[in-house]
Formats: C-alpha cells, structure tokens, sequence
C-alpha cells in the first residue's frame, strides 16, 4: 500500500547501501489483506492438519490480486513439513472494497483434493466486526465467529465419487470430544 518495493530496499540495506526514501516520503495508498491459505480443516474451530494430492490449483487474477503458491495441480502436501499451500493478497481503494475483493478471489479460487482453511477465511470476511474492524488479536480464541457446520471445501462440495458409486447426503452432526465440541460433516448413502 505504499508503493515502495520493500525487498529491493532490504537488498540495498543489506548491501550497507542507505534507504531510499525517508519516512516522510511514505504515504499510505489504499488497503490489502493477505490470508494464509493452509492445508487444513477449519471444522468446529479445529484447524487440523490436511495433507493429500492437489487434484486441481486455478488460483484468482485480476487488478489487485495477487497469489504467491508453492504448490501446482497433482502436487503433495506433506504431513511432515509446514502446509502452507500460499498466500491470496488483495488490495483494494478502501476495506471495503480489499474485503470484497478477498471474497471475490476466495469464491474464485478452485483447489481440489484438500480440506484448506479458506472456507473458513470466507465465514471472517462475513463477520460484522471484521467488517467494521471491530476485532482484536484474541478475537478467534474468544469465540466470536461460530463454525457451525463449516468445512474444509469451498461451498461446503461434496467428495467426488466414481460411476459405480452409491450417491451420498452430506450430513453435519456436532460431536463432543473431551469436552469440546466439533461440527463434522460425513457423507452417507
């Protein structure tokens, strides 16, 4: 948001060249919201690891976005190493207009094979507070957004089947382990 190429500036510094600007000279140009795009399941609050192939990677484009991936359709996300799939960065005029923007990109994106936390990226970027800006670093851990009935797919898909299988109903249940609780989706004929 401020025009500046920062990792160019970080070069220079570190070749013990000087700044390029002073910070009089950094003025503030709009909004931009990067999230982290995990190989994991945001069921019930959860956040559980999610490793597996990558069917398919079509990250969003346009004015204002941005994916910086690691990964391509048929690759493996490990359970041994971080499972950073990527980072979606938008950036808009106001928030307003970086939050739609983010919403757009995320109901954009197609990456199937995993669960990833953007479904439950989608379900913050609704919330009212997030909206206003109403939120804290606690904010998550305190409860404020219900994950009720959310999971690891964009739109909540249903697991592809092959032509001689038996249709499936997704079906949400909430299930209480070790006095937590956690809404869980299963498919069943």
């Amino acid at each position: 948001v401020s025009g500046i190429d920062l990792v160019r500036e970080q070069i220079r510094v570190a070749s013990g060249e000087a700044l390029s600007f002073t910070q009089d000279d950094v003025e503030r140009r709009g909004w931009a919201i990067e999230i982290r795009v995990n190989a994991e399941n945001p069921a019930g609050g959860a956040f559980l690891p999610a490793p597996g192939k990558i069917d398919k990677l079509t990250a969003p484009s346009g004015f204002g976005t941005r994916w910086d991936g690691g990964y391509e359709s048929g690759d493996e996300v490990s359970q041994f190493y971080d499972n950073l799939v990527g980072k979606l960065i938008v950036w808009g005029s106001d928030r307003d207009t970086a939050i739609d923007r983010m919403k757009r990109a995320i109901d954009e994106f197609v990456l199937d094979g995993i669960d990833t936390t953007m479904p439950a990226q989608l379900r913050i970027l609704d919330e009212a507070a997030f909206r206003a800006g109403e939120h804290s670093t606690n904010w998550l851990e305190s409860g404020a957004v219900d994950w009720t009935g959310i999971t690891g797919r964009l739109g909540g898909a249903e697991p592809e089947v092959g032509e001689d299988a038996e249709p499936k109903v997704r079906r949400d249940v909430d299930v209480e382990v070790n006095g937590k609780r956690f809404a869980v989706s299963t498919w069943v004929p």
